[in-house]
C-alpha cells in the first residue's frame, strides 16, 4: 500500500508548467498558450490535420514556417518536447528542420533536424545541434537518435562523449513524440519515452542573439540544399528553460498516446 501511494503522490508533483517558455498545441492556430504568449507568425498555407492532440500544423516541405514573434534566449540551451508525423524528405531538400535560431551570417545558435545531414539525408533520424559559437560551427555539440559510435568516429569526432543506447529512427508517417532534453551535463534525444543517445557537453554556455528569430519548421539561412523545410506534421510543441525528468518525458509520451490511440 505504501508502495501505491508513494507512486501516486510522486505523480502527482508533475507539474509540466514549470520552466515552460513557450507551447504551441497547434489547435487551428500559431498561439502560444504559456504565460509568455510568444504568438507565432505564420508563413503557412494554414493546413491542419488530425493530431495526436486535437489539431496538428502540417507543413509542404518547400515553403512552410513560422516565426516567433520573439527570440527566445538560448544561452544556457533550451529543452524541446514535440510529436512529429514526417513524410520524409523530397529529392533536392535537405534537412526537414523542425525548429531553429541559427544563421550562417553569425548568429548560430541551435536547429533541430528531422531528416540527417548531407549524404545521410534519408536517414529519417531526430538530430539537434548546438553552438558554443556564432560565427563558426567550430566546437558544435550535436546528437543523433539514429547515429552509432562508430559514424560518430566517421565525422572526426570523439565518440567517448557520446553515449548510445538504443540508436532510433523516425518511421515514416507515424506520430512519434520527441524529447531533446539539455541537462547540466548532456544533449539527450527521447522517443517514444525511451532514451536513445546523448552527448557530453563541453560548454555551459551557447551563442545566443536578441535579434535572431526562431523559426518553426524551417532553417531560413541554413546554406544547405534548396530549403530546410519541414515536411510533415507538428504538434504539441513545447520549450523548457530546463531539463526534464524522466517521469516528466514519460508523463507527456503516455498522455499524447491515451489521447491519440
Amino acid at each position: 500500500m505504501f508502495a501505491i501511494l508513494s507512486r501516486c503522490e510522486k505523480e502527482s508533483r508533475i507539474d509540466l508548467t514549470i520552466g515552460l517558455v513557450a507551447y504551441y498545441p497547434f489547435d487551428a492556430d500559431v498561439k502560444d498558450y504559456s504565460q509568455n504568449q510568444n504568438h507565432g507568425i505564420d508563413s503557412t498555407k494554414g493546413v491542419y490535420v488530425s493530431g495526436i492532440k486535437g489539431l496538428a500544423h502540417d507543413f509542404n516541405g518547400k515553403t512552410d514556417f513560422i516565426r516567433l514573434r520573439d527570440t527566445i534566449d538560448f544561452s544556457n540551451g533550451l529543452t524541446f518536447s514535440f510529436w512529429i508525423k514526417s513524410r520524409g524528405f523530397i529529392n533536392g531538400e535537405n534537412n526537414g528542420c523542425i525548429i531553429s535560431k541559427y544563421s550562417m551570417s553569425g548568429r548560430r545558435s541551435f536547429f533541430i533536424n528531422s531528416f540527417g545531414y548531407k549524404s545521410q539525408v534519408s536517414k529519417n533520424e531526430i538530430r539537434v545541434y548546438f553552438f558554443p559559437k556564432g560565427y563558426t560551427t567550430d566546437g558544435q555539440e550535436w546528437v543523433g537518435s539514429n547515429t552509432t559510435k562508430a559514424e560518430i568516429a566517421q565525422f572526426s569526432f570523439n565518440p567517448d562523449l557520446w553515449t548510445v543506447v538504443e540508436p532510433t529512427a523516425l518511421i515514416l508517417n507515424t506520430w512519434t513524440h520527441c524529447v531533446v532534453n539539455c541537462t547540466k551535463t548532456d544533449i539527450e534525444i527521447w522517443l517514444n519515452g525511451k532514451f536513445t543517445s546523448s552527448k557530453h557537453r563541453e560548454h555551459d554556455i551557447y551563442f545566443d542573439s536578441s535579434e535572431e528569430p526562431v523559426i518553426i519548421g524551417n532553417i531560413l539561412h541554413g546554406g544547405e540544399g534548396k530549403n530546410n523545410h519541414l515536411n510533415g506534421s507538428l504538434d504539441e510543441l513545447r520549450i523548457y528553460n530546463r531539463p526534464l525528468t524522466i517521469n516528466e518525458i514519460q508523463n507527456l509520451y503516455k498522455n499524447g498516446k491515451q489521447n491519440y490511440y
